[in-house]
């Protein structure tokens, strides 16, 4: 794993007023291997035309759009069915990357070997106070598995791994073929 491939999951509904931000953070990495994968949950908005037009001009952008809406919870699962990368991470539509990020997390899971990189992130209120953490790794299945069974929500230190984390693709798919332990973790 020497530079992989990393799809970035995108679910989008109601997003037309955050979705360029988010997708210019996506196509602006310093990591060159990434494909993004944006799920427009059938939104009634602009969310979906806004996407079509970066992926006219962005071959590593793919928009898929679903005819009904599932939620988010849904649409991840589908977003890592279409995925080529060895590695995904999810992104929501009102969040973006710093332009290293993804480089950030794929240096640490090649240096670590780890199956899970949990990304620091940064909350910035709209009075300007902000919140960060710092990022972790995880390396194996157990470590995961337990999480899973003895929490109800989908954490590992208190941090929602779902939303804001890079997985080794086969883990991700490992855990869940269906889609359905992730939702039900996810919807709590």
């Amino acid at each position: 794993m020497s530079s992989p491939l990393v799809s970035i999951i995108i679910p989008a509904y109601k997003a037309e007023h955050f979705i360029t931000r988010c997708l210019n953070s996506c196509i602006e990495q310093s990591y060159p291997h990434i494909e993004v994968i944006v799920i427009n949950d059938c939104s009634p908005d602009s969310t979906g035309f806004i996407c079509d037009q970066f992926a006219l001009i962005n071959t590593n952008i793919r928009v898929i759009h679903n005819l009904k809406n599932e939620g988010p919870q849904l649409a991840r699962p589908k977003g890592v069915s279409l995925a080529r990368g060895e590695l995904i991470t999810f992104l929501d539509s009102d969040d973006s990357l710093a332009s290293n990020a993804v480089e950030l997390l794929v240096n640490e899971a090649i240096k670590t070997n780890a199956d899970i990189v949990i990304g620091g992130y940064e909350i910035v209120s709209n009075r300007g106070s902000q919140y960060r953490t710092p990022p972790k790794t995880y390396s194996t299945t157990r470590t995961i598995g337990l999480n899973f069974s003895l929490n109800s929500h989908s954490d590992i230190n208190g941090q929602n791994y779902i939303k804001k984390n890079t997985f080794r693709t086969s883990l991700f798919l490992k855990i869940s073929s269906t889609g359905k332990t992730l939702y039900s973790i996810y919807s709590y």
